[in-house]
């Protein structure tokens, strides 16, 4: 009996021991415990044991928290120098280094990070511990391949050949996505290598915020409005605390610093870490420095420095921007233009204002050369013809049409609205395609005749009408446009906004504003559309206000208003326009 006894207690503390090592096992594996022996660089250049801190620790959560059938897919716009980069690698080396069959991929956008985030991915190997750490094997600067357990890490740049298409890939990271030159192109092809159906997939995208109307602004509100199956996390700088500083200096503070500090629960010591990073890293200029460490997701999309519109004017063209009174095609019955509700989805007109007899108005069309949105990419849109009615009077949209469509069928709109709108000055572009239109426009009484040497022979040949657009005028044809958008103040100190946009274009059109989002400045200093957008609306506009500034004012003009109060911007804006109207405001 006793050797009963003592036997069953063997077996049981045979049983106990390996339920513990167990358990001590299934511990290690956690993602924590299993990086307990990482060490990472700190800001500072100091080597410290691999820790989350407080703003990836929130990340990490929010992922675990957007698991579902399908995996982790999640879209992290966040602060400069939060350690996003190195907490994601960090996890897909985990997660190569404890599953089976699981290759994961991280794209960076320099070239040069892929052989920087190797180095640190092979340290991280050495230091794991020896019990758990699986065997390598034919790994080189921008692969790791764990070849006993069937896994492989590939590391790669956009700006590079892109490893990995076609692979099957379960763990995808994509870092600083917003910055990238043609997301969508890599997209297109690594999307289709990631497993579906699987809750074990991760697909991370990450990124600082880039400028307003970029792709990476378009992918991640979509996410946040739930658009698509991605979960959209957002790090303001304020979370991490690290980012705080002596106060000592600060014996005041601004009306904005006040209010930010009770909107936002700041304190002292992060507005002095605040302006002196606004002081020592942005020369003073506080908007680049809150697009770089902001504080809500708006502010993140507000770098300056790329977009070919100013800001001010972009914010303010899509608050004011709304859906048409009627979409409408234009038709003559009877000698008389009738517009007629149009239900379907091709090209029409969008009218948010019916001619009106106290009013002149003015068109731009931009004339569509059939080229693509993105030269490069063969699946890309085509360009597409479009024309937008200025009331010169207010100022304001008064119709706008777009379509891929022939010259032909183009001009016979742009002749309609000619006659709808009062017989209204048009100005369309005359490069290459655009001289077919301009040729059939030819006998109009408010056909928009060009200024200086003619380039044929002969009384108002075609190339004698419309607008030719050049590298010589391009500027001024944008800045023209710009100029008539705002009013910028001159010498004054405190401008209320309302100030801005006093006699100045009203926007309407939603798709204006789009594009003026997507038009921006490229490293050769030249501004057009981002890589597959268009801007074919937003040069019918610039070509709408410089019809506008060149061409003389119709007859039609009556309206009246009230007087302006003497010495007010009004009033001062009413004398340069009374030349136009006959001495009268």
């Amino acid at each position: 009996m006793n050797h009963l006894k003592l036997l069953f207690l063997v077996i049981m503390t045979a049983i106990s021991t390996q339920a513990t090592a167990q358990a001590k096992l299934s511990a290690l594996w956690n993602f924590e415990n299993y990086t307990a022996n990482w060490t990472v660089s700190t800001k500072t250049g100091d080597i410290v044991p691999f820790r989350l801190t407080v703003p990836q620790r929130y990340v990490y959560q929010a992922m675990q928290e957007a698991r579902n059938d399908q995996g982790t897919r999640i879209r992290l716009l966040k602060t400069r120098r939060m350690g996003a980069s190195t907490m994601v690698t960090a996890m897909i080396q985990h997660y190569c280094q404890t599953r089976q069959a699981c290759s994961a991929l991280s794209i960076a956008d320099k070239k040069d990070l892929p052989s920087q985030w190797m180095r640190r991915a092979q340290e991280w190997l050495r230091q794991t511990d020896d019990a758990v750490r699986p065997h390598t094997q034919a790994s080189n600067a921008i692969e790791m391949w764990y070849n006993e357990l069937g896994n492989r890490y590939s590391i790669g740049s956009q700006e590079s050949v892109t490893p990995g298409m076609g692979d099957n890939i379960r763990f995808l990271h994509l870092s600083e996505l917003g910055f990238w030159s043609d997301p969508d192109g890599v997209l297109k092809d690594l999307n289709p290598s990631v497993p579906k159906n699987d809750p074990t997939v991760v697909v991370a995208q990450e990124s600082t915020g880039d400028m307003a109307g970029s792709w990476w602004e378009e992918a991640w509100w979509a996410a946040e409005r739930g658009d698509d199956d991605y979960t959209a996390i957002f790090v303001p700088w304020s979370m991490d605390p690290d980012n705080r500083m002596d106060p000592k200096d600060i014996s005041s503070l601004t009306s904005d610093e006040q209010e930010r500090m009770r909107i936002y629960d700041l304190d002292n010591w992060q507005i002095a870490w605040f302006r002196w990073i606004v002081r020592n890293e942005y020369k003073g200029d506080v908007e680049m420095a809150r697009s770089r460490y902001p504080q809500t997701p708006e502010e993140a999309f507000l770098a300056p420095g790329r977009a070919g519109i100013p800001l001010k004017i972009m914010n303010q063209h899509r608050a004011t921007a709304i859906d048409p009174i009627r979409r409408v095609t234009l038709v003559e019955i009877e000698g008389k233009v009738r517009p007629f509700d149009y239900t379907g989805s091709g090209p029409c007109w969008w009218v948010w204002e019916e001619p009106r007899t106290d009013c002149d108005y003015c068109i731009g069309a931009d004339v569509a050369e059939g080229g693509l949105s993105d030269p490069n990419d063969e699946r890309s849109e085509r360009d597409d013809s479009a024309a937008a009615v200025l009331n010169r009077v207010f100022l304001s949209s008064a119709a706008e049409y777009v379509g891929q469509i022939t010259p032909d069928e183009f001009k016979e709109q742009l002749k309609l609205a000619y006659r709808w709108y009062n017989e209204a000055w048009i100005m369309p572009e005359s490069n290459t395609v655009g001289l077919g239109v301009v040729q059939g426009l030819m006998g109009l009484k408010h056909l928009y005749t060009r200024e200086g040497m003619q380039d044929a022979i002969g009384i108002k040949p075609v190339g004698a009408y419309g607008w030719r657009t050049t590298s010589a005028n391009r500027d001024y044809l944008i800045d023209s446009y710009v100029s008539c958008c705002w009013n910028v103040p001159g010498g004054l100190v405190e401008v209320p906004d309302s100030y801005y946009w006093e006699g100045t274009f009203n926007n309407l059109s939603t798709r204006l504003a789009d594009q003026e989002r997507t038009f921006v400045t490229n490293k050769n200093g030249k501004r057009e559309h981002r890589v597959g957008k268009k801007d074919d609306v937003l040069f019918a506009w610039m070509l709408a206000f410089m019809a506008h500034v060149k061409c003389p004012r119709g007859a039609t003009v009556i309206t009246k208003l009230a007087p302006p109060k003497p010495g007010s911007y009004e009033w001062h804006r009413a004398q340069v326009a009374s030349e136009d109207r006959g001495g009268q405001w």
